[in-house]
């Protein structure tokens, strides 16, 4: 199965795709339901009109795709954006992990 993700995410790749994923992104209650919301909100801005964007969820965190001429830089904002985005878990450390890719 893991084979099939990394072909999967190749053949996206050469389709223009560009992939950033957030792992640990917890939805377990009202604040993590916020968060998880401004988190979309900042995909869609940064997406804006003119280029595809999709996203696609599982128990463990959200991945972003963005296919378009500068979708490699919009990948590098949406990272930027998000990092800023990610509220300090205790003790100390952050929420979620941000890493470039589908799997």
């Amino acid at each position: 199965m893991q084979d099939d993700v990394l072909v999967a995410e190749a053949e996206s790749v050469a389709e223009g795709w560009q992939f950033l994923t957030v792992d640990g992104l917890a939805v377990e209650d009202q604040p993590g339901m916020d968060l998880y919301d401004q988190v979309i909100a900042v995909f869609r801005e940064v997406v804006g009109t003119g280029r595809q964007g999709r996203h696609f969820g599982t128990s463990s965190g959200l991945t972003f795709g963005i296919r378009g001429v500068d979708a490699e830089d919009c990948v590098r904002t949406l990272r930027e954006r998000l990092d800023a985005l990610n509220p300090p878990s205790f003790p100390g450390g952050r929420q979620w992990t941000l890493r470039e890719g589908m799997r």
